[in-house]
């Protein structure tokens, strides 16, 4: 690398192709918890608020969750996470519940793998519907692993929630403690 401090080429290599070793959590701030700003990290619309103890919204745990769809009836939330090491699998984890059983619109959650310009690689490599009327007031865990691995230019992996809950602002959802681990 030339004349290069060793500074320097250390930030090189970790801009080109920086690997966060197997086990370790890729998310930042998959519970919400930041006091500031409790959606630090993730890129939300409108759709997207915090839930609300005073009127009996409970988190998975910790004090806070995401909610979607309850402002505004179209909800995304998403996350471009960086440390991803092609070849490897990934294990994506959330937790999700309703305010009333069995009564929410279809969410869309997705992992996608991205280019070092954040140019999707493909489509989805986890594309997974949760269907409408089918979440309860207790949290559901959903437990999704990779069935490929990352792809050879693969940098980043993003991971997206979506809702619309129409008319229906009662059809919303909470998210909380999202994960994303390789193994």
């Amino acid at each position: 690398m030339g004349n290069l401090t060793q500074y320097q080429q250390c930030q090189c290599f970790f801009r080109h192709r920086f690997c966060i070793p197997q086990g370790n959590e890729l998310v930042i701030n998959g519970g919400f918890e930041n006091v500031q700003n409790p959606f630090f990290h993730w890129v939300i619309n409108s759709g997207v608020d915090q839930i609300d103890p005073g009127s009996g919204d409970t988190p998975h745990q910790g004090i806070n969750a995401a909610r979607l769809g309850f402002i505004a009836p179209y909800a995304l939330i998403y996350q471009d996470i960086a440390g991803i090491c092609p070849g490897r699998f990934y294990q994506l984890n959330f937790f999700m519940n309703t305010e009333k059983n069995l009564c929410n619109a279809a969410v869309s959650a997705r992992l996608l793998f991205l280019d070092k310009h954040k140019n999707p690689l493909g489509n989805p490599t986890l594309d997974i519907l949760i269907s409408q009327n089918s979440l309860y007031e207790a949290y559901g865990a959903f437990i999704n692993a990779t069935s490929h691995p990352a792809p050879t230019r693969a940098h980043f992996a993003r991971v997206l929630f979506e809702i619309n809950t129409g008319a229906d602002a009662d059809r919303n959802v909470n998210l909380d403690d999202v994960s994303l681990i390789t193994f």
